[in-house]
């Protein structure tokens, strides 16, 4: 879902930059991404992003940083049985030439009477280049880590 997320952000800022920007002008914008998937256990999980996003330039129309808000609408649903989890999340993206930082909660997968069974809080900061990992607080979840989806498809087929 990150993944996801990330790709259209960057897309989203990359269409902003493209528009002419007039001297220490702030660029806002906003879009919708509904992002489905299908995990290994057939529970199907139905997102849907609200991004409200700001741009910021210099004096001389040079890209400084965008300043981008996710709130997130998460439903999972098991099709064998009709259960459903739904829980709502909020992130926050500073990406600027030298990196991008990820601040508050992603992926926040809860089960009834067994608590948190992924956590994705804190703050992870990524090289915008290559995406590799900066920086990362201890309950986040790396972009560049290969055990990720992974541990995402186990934790929400372990809710049903």
């Amino acid at each position: 879902m990150r993944r996801s997320i990330m790709i259209a952000a960057a897309a989203l800022a990359a269409l902003a930059l493209a528009a002419p920007v007039a001297a220490n002008e702030a660029v806002r914008w906003t879009d919708t991404h509904d992002i489905d998937n299908v995990f290994t256990c057939g529970v199907v999980e139905d997102t849907l992003a609200s991004i409200d996003g700001t741009a910021y330039f210099s004096a001389d129309g040079t890209w400084l940083k965008d300043i981008v808000r996710f709130s997130v609408a998460v439903k999972y649903t098991d099709p064998a049985t009709g259960e459903t989890i739904a829980y709502r999340t909020h992130q926050i993206l500073d990406a600027n030439p030298d990196n991008l930082e990820f601040r508050a909660q992603g992926g926040f997968v809860r089960a009834a009477g067994a608590g948190a069974v992924l956590l994705d809080v804190g703050r992870l900061i990524m090289d915008p280049a290559d995406g590799s990992t900066i920086f990362q607080s201890a309950k986040t979840l790396a972009f560049d880590d290969p055990t990720v989806a992974e541990r995402y498809d186990a934790a929400v087929c372990s809710l049903f």
